[in-house]
């Protein structure tokens, strides 16, 4: 099946499921039919109280008897789906006992909207982690989620002045033009960021996940609300990253999911937050569709919709048309850096660190003009090496030069019984590989491919006159892909097809050209991170 894409949906309340248990169960499975995975349900709002049976906090007044979260989180398991309890978790207005028995932890800002405790303060944290920890331990609930996490502004109570003032710094006088801002800012975001290292120590202990929603303008938050995602993804303190991309312009989300897919994806998943009604959006059906589709492209593993009430009955239709999966019918493997090392270029590499002399980047480079003639077929490999010893100066003699490649070609066997198990599980194999000829027919003599793979649907540059990524070679894959051996035409849609190079710019080509994509270099990963990767399209690869 194609790679999953994740769907999550935010709600204001528990009660936006229902009035009784039934309600609750046609609201969750409206949901899983449309392929929503997570519910995040708000369970502490700004005011203070929260929608569950607790002893740390004031329970709001209109909370049923019959236990709304523990419901929904059942029903949920039941349908395949998981919740996370949503707490909006340093505002405390109104009805919080916090700050009802301690009004002094209260923040201090010049200006907001709503009351917050200090976040810095060491009671305000164990108060907000005493709330965490009754809900982990009285529901049967799969993760907690994070929001308001963070300083609600610049907070100038006692406790902060003190604090700061210790370093020298008298923050009622500082502004953000002057250096100890700096300091001023990095200590808000440890203090905040210490307390997400106590929320994963919870969950870690509870054997439950931890999501957060976070601001889109990192490193801006930074300075408005001591808040460092960045920096909780790279210690891994989140399961989950939740930017609140909210906005109608679908350029600009593409524009912000780009850059925190290139800040955090190495190290935790990122789901984008879409604004379907928000404070700062208004999406309709279609370009719901549109932001999706752009923060898949743009590399986001999931959404986030906010907020289920205004999910319309069209706008579950067309997610569930999205989430429906393809199945992988064809797998095309690229040759160099995925299933065997490269030719010149690593050649190369090795023969410039015996030249100590000024020609040493010459000979590294000196490939790479010829090469882009060579995978076309346009020179011979008498002549590539021919320019390459001019270019690079080197005293080898072409001779030379075509026995040490030779000597040095070598397949990756992992990938290769990967390829094999594939192959006895009925997959259509081929490649597609940027090659020259005389190199790749030696490589596939020496190292028996077409034992593993149909040699009608090896294509190779020299071949088909064009290279990767080209559209013009993925249509010449598609083009021996839609014919069977015996001459009979073949449905296979490119969807059904999954690209597999070490090349990044190829497999975004692949995707332009809508076959599904994967990146796997073998030089730097395991035959058992390529299973784990396919396992992600619904490929079992595992040895039996």
């Amino acid at each position: 099946m194609s790679k999953k894409f994740h769907f999550a949906t935010w709600a204001h309340r528990v009660s936006n499921f229902g009035d009784n248990p039934q309600e609750v169960k046609q609201h969750v499975k409206r949901l899983s039919d449309a392929g929503f995975e997570l519910i995040i349900p708000c369970v502490k709002n700004p005011p203070g109280y929260v929608d569950f049976k607790t002893d740390v906090a004031e329970v709001n007044p209109d909370y049923p008897d019959w236990d709304p979260l523990k419901i929904l989180a059942e029903v949920a398991t039941e349908n395949n789906m998981k919740v996370h309890p949503w707490f909006c978790i340093f505002p405390e207005g109104e009805h919080s006992v916090l700050l009802k028995k301690s009004p002094h932890v209260a923040a201090v800002h010049e200006s907001s909207r709503m009351r917050w405790a200090c976040a810095c303060r060491p009671e305000v944290q164990e108060y907000e982690l005493a709330l965490y920890e009754s809900v982990a331990d009285n529901y049967p609930i799969h993760g907690l989620h994070l929001d308001y996490m963070r300083t609600g502004g610049v907070c100038r109570c006692d406790y902060c002045k003190e604090q700061m003032a210790a370093k020298g710094i008298e923050v009622s006088k500082v502004s953000t033009k002057d250096p100890e801002f700096g300091q001023w800012v990095d200590w808000r975001c440890e203090r905040i960021t210490s307390f997400v290292e106590k929320m994963r120590e919870l969950t870690h202990r509870k054997n439950i996940e931890l999501s957060a929603a976070v601001f889109a303008d990192l490193p801006s938050c930074r300075n408005s609300n001591g808040q460092d995602w960045g920096e909780w993804a790279e210690k891994s303190l989140v399961d989950f990253m939740f930017p609140m991309n909210y906005d109608n312009s679908t350029r600009n989300v593409r524009l912000r999911t780009r850059q925190h897919v290139a800040l955090v994806s190495n190290y935790c998943p990122v789901w984008e937050g879409l604004g379907k009604a928000s404070s700062n959006s208004q999406l309709t059906t279609k370009v719901m569709v549109d932001q999706i589709s752009v923060a898949k492209e743009e590399g986001a593993k999931g959404v986030v919709l906010f907020h289920y009430p205004a999910l319309s009955d069209e706008d579950l239709s067309v997610v569930k048309e999205m989430n429906t999966p393809t199945n992988i019918r064809a797998i095309v493997f690229d040759v160099g850096g995925v299933l065997a090392d490269d030719m010149h270029g690593p050649l190369l590499k090795d023969l410039a660190k015996f030249y100590q002399d000024l020609q040493k980047n010459a000979i590294v480079q000196a490939g790479d003009e010829p090469w882009k003639k060579l995978r076309l077929n346009d020179i011979s490999e008498d002549e590539f090496w021919d320019e390459v010893i001019k270019a690079g100066k080197l005293k080898e003699s072409v001779d030379d030069l075509k026995r040490m490649l030779r000597q040095r070609m070598r397949v990756f066997w992992g990938p290769m019984s990967v390829v094999e198990r594939l192959k006895c599980r009925g997959y259509t194999l081929a490649i597609l590989s940027n090659h020259g000829k005389a190199w790749f027919e030696y490589f596939a003599e020496r190292f028996r491919f077409y034992d593993l793979f149909d040699e009608r649907l090896v294509v190779v540059s020299y071949d088909i006159n064009c290279a990767k990524p080209s559209e013009d070679a993925f249509e010449r894959l598609m083009e021996r892909l839609r014919v069977y051996p015996d001459g009979t035409m073949s449905d296979i849609k490119r969807s059904e097809c999954l690209f597999i190079d070490d090349k990044k710019r190829n497999t975004i080509a692949a995707e332009s050209f809508d076959l599904e994509a994967l990146q796997f270099d073998a030089r730097e990963q395991s035959a058992g991170d390529l299973v784990r990767l396919l396992s992600e399209y619904g490929i079992n690869a595992e040895e039996r």
